[in-house]
């Protein structure tokens, strides 16, 4: 179901030649955004040459893959034009020319399509008529939109068995692409529903993407990839245009090989938009906040770091992880910051208790207001679109089952579908819970009890979701620690309160330069 549109290509051997030729000093592989303005600066490289490089690249590995479902036939053309642009001095900034992939739910008015991973949208009728306020920052600081990335088919929210699927859960698999697979080892899930972003990034198919998370969909998805992956305070940056699933948690961030990539992304994306008024509200300091400045080797000098181990340290999934957790506790220590352990949680159990609702606090409230905010996306696109509300989605599903439900059915789509409104009192105590546990009562609480600065977390899907951090739309940075048995990199984040992220920016940074623990992964 992948489509590669209106790229002319010669062999892949030829291109090959071709980008080595003009570029024998330049080491492609793990490029930085730094790497490739410096090697821009110096004339060395070409935007062009860049992204017919990835190009090659994608279309020799990917069907390995499966990452990229479709890449942006305007890409030449967008290269071109940014490499005159730098010709004639007219550069936007660092990331002018950078070839960057958009998860597929984001939503691009050019050629491409907008499908959150469902057969259902991909028709010329349901394509989006204008950018994402997110694609329209990007195109403004000069990055080029290189194509959109697999994700889990409507971010995972379809349903709670995916036991047929491959990986024996849902994560990765869509009508629109297939199975995506782990960049690392393909017995292994890519993990989340950014899992495509993540595994086009780690194989350096890209320079960096932007995915999405709603409770781990960016964090798990980069930490499993060995990459830096940033879940942004909900409302910093907008959401407009992006295939919801909830506007209470969902946010669009960064995914990269390095903080300072990640960072770069964040200045660009974030920032008022009358098109998301959350990105309006107080206390949003929501400004030009230039968060490279916080990439600080001494960053975690005199920093708190809380250690929440009630629940979030008790279940990973392989035993060398919690070694390396550990390790990574002393190395906190080891570089300035002041260890609070433990710094429990006093809500857990009741944010994670299954029994409330439709299965739980977090899960009752993503499917009322699914149901509301995707009909409020689908109301955007074209009035040829025949998608315009859920129900019709669902019944997309049941005519295209051979195609659409294959592994798993759609029985959260069928409870959302049941729900009532917003206006809803059950809903409105849903929220209110939601709200009240995670922050006020929860992460607020033991922050202040503790004068603490930020949480420090393992990324695994043993402790995954919900996140108290998540339900209370508080930012959290993933970065790489180690490599388990199967090969495949895990990570450790940091998480603070809103609007954060230049603490979390100058932790993560200083931790990663002192540990260096990404290891790019073997290409099949």
């Amino acid at each position: 179901m992948r489509t590669f549109k209106a790229l002319t290509l010669v062999s892949t051997l030829c291109l090959s030649v071709l980008a080595a030729g003009q570029n024998d000093t330049f080491q492609f592989e793990e490029a930085s955004i730094l790497d490739i303005q410096t090697a821009f600066s110096r004339g060395t490289l070409t935007s062009r040459q860049l992204v017919q490089w990835y190009v090659d690249r994608i279309h020799e590995h990917d069907h390995n893959y499966n990452s990229i479902s479709e890449m942006n036939p305007d890409i030449f053309k967008l290269a071109d034009k940014a490499d005159a642009e730098r010709k004639a001095g007219r550069e936007h900034g660092l990331l002018h020319g950078i070839p960057i992939l958009l998860k597929d739910n984001i939503a691009t008015g050019d050629q491409m399509h907008n499908t959150a991973g469902s057969l259902a949208l991909y028709s010329e009728e349901c394509k989006p008529t204008r950018d994402s306020t997110i694609a329209s920052k990007l195109r403004k600081a000069g990055a080029l939109i290189f194509g959109k990335a697999c994700m889990s088919e409507w971010a995972n929210l379809r349903t709670t068995d995916g036991s047929g699927a491959e990986y024996k859960d849902p994560d990765g698999w869509s009508g629109r692409c297939g199975q995506t697979h782990n960049a690392y080892n393909i017995t292994r899930s890519p993990s989340g529903s950014s899992g495509g972003p993540a595994v086009a990034v780690a194989l350096n198919f890209v320079t960096a993407s932007i995915g999405t998370d709603t409770d781990c969909s960016i964090i798990a998805p980069a930490a499993i990839h060995g990459l830096v992956g940033i879940r942004p305070t909900v409302g910093l940056i907008s959401r407009d245009l992006v295939i919801p699933i909830s506007h209470s948690q969902d946010t669009p961030g960064p995914m990269a090989k390095s903080v300072t990539d990640a960072a770069i992304m964040l200045e660009a994306l974030a920032g008022k938009d009358p098109r998301d008024p959350l990105t309006n509200m107080p206390p949003n300091p929501n400004k030009s906040i230039k968060y490279t400045r916080y990439l600080k080797k001494d960053g975690l000098r005199g920093a708190r770091i809380g250690i929440p181990r009630h629940l979030y340290w008790e279940k990973f999934t392989h035993p060398e992880e919690k070694a390396v957790a550990e390790q990574a506790i002393e190395k906190l220590r080891s570089l300035g910051a002041t260890i609070v352990d433990p710094a429990d949680i006093p809500t857990a159990d009741q944010i994670n208790d299954p029994s409330y609702g439709l299965g739980g606090l977090e899960f009752t409230l993503l499917n009322y207001e699914f149901k509301q905010d995707v009909k409020a996306y689908l109301s955007n696109l074209k009035e040829q679109c025949p998608m315009k509300d859920l129900a019709d989605l669902i019944q997309f599903n049941k005519d295209h089952a051979a195609e659409e439900m294959p592994y798993f059915k759609q029985e959260v789509f069928e409870i959302a579908q049941n729900t009532t409104d917003l206006n809803d009192p059950f809903y409105k105590e849903t929220l209110r819970l939601n709200r009240e546990l995670s922050g006020p009562k929860g992460i607020d609480t033991v922050f202040k009890q503790y004068n603490l600065d930020a949480m420090f977390v393992p990324v695994d899907w043993g402790f995954f979701p919900p996140q108290p951090l998540a339900m209370a739309g508080y930012p959290q940075i993933s970065i790489p620690v180690g490599i388990d048995q199967d090969g495949v990199p895990f990570g450790m984040s940091f998480y603070a309160r809103a609007y954060d992220e230049p603490k979390l920016i100058k932790y993560a940074y200083a931790f990663e330069q002192a540990t260096k623990a990404r290891r790019p992964p073997q290409l099949l």
